[in-house]
């Protein structure tokens, strides 16, 4: 069982930590898997994406990293793939000059897709120290970022996503 109660967030600063944009988000809601409660406290992307669907990666990847009480971590993993327009996630992969807050409230389940189904399973981290025990949710459905917003991400932080590596056994659940 996996759900998420996240809130509009409206002191999110925004920091460049030289090979992404980290967004902290606490206290941004939590996530509860299987009855162990995480609470969100960082965003950051990938470009291009570190899981794919069906073989296929997507232009970008967003982490919701969340920690429970005894430390250990679970992310979820939100795909993107570029289109025109301006989209709900462009606000978090857009370099500011310096670390600074977000202008306007950020409503984190607006990134989650309603109704996608979820990639379940136990990993790795993929940022160092490279936790292994990792709880992932990563969304099926792969969702939109504006090609400018994207443009001007990778131009400065891409390629800067970890390897895909194969499943080495691991259990994989569709829900």
């Amino acid at each position: 069982r996996v759900a998420g109660t996240y809130h509009h967030l409206s002191r999110v600063k925004i920091h460049d930590v030289g090979n992404t944009l980290s967004a902290d988000l606490q206290p941004g809601g939590i996530l509860t898997i299987n009855d162990r409660q995480f609470d969100l406290f960082e965003a950051h992307c990938h470009t291009p994406s570190e899981h794919t669907i069906r073989g296929t990666p997507a232009d970008l990847e967003l982490h919701l990293v969340h920690q429970d009480s005894a430390g250990k971590i679970a992310v979820i993993g939100l795909l993107f793939d570029r289109a025109p327009g301006t989209h709900a996630v462009d606000v978090l992969i857009t370099p500011p000059p310096t670390s600074a807050p977000l202008d306007e409230p950020l409503g984190i389940r607006h990134l989650l897709p309603e109704g996608s189904r979820r990639f379940v399973y136990t990993g790795t981290r993929t940022t160092p120290p490279l936790t292994q025990g990792v709880q992932w949710v990563v969304y099926e459905e792969v969702q939109s970022v504006g090609a400018d917003a994207l443009a001007a991400f990778s131009g400065r932080y891409g390629p800067n996503n970890h390897p895909i590596q194969p499943l080495n056994g691991r259990s994989v659940s569709l829900i």
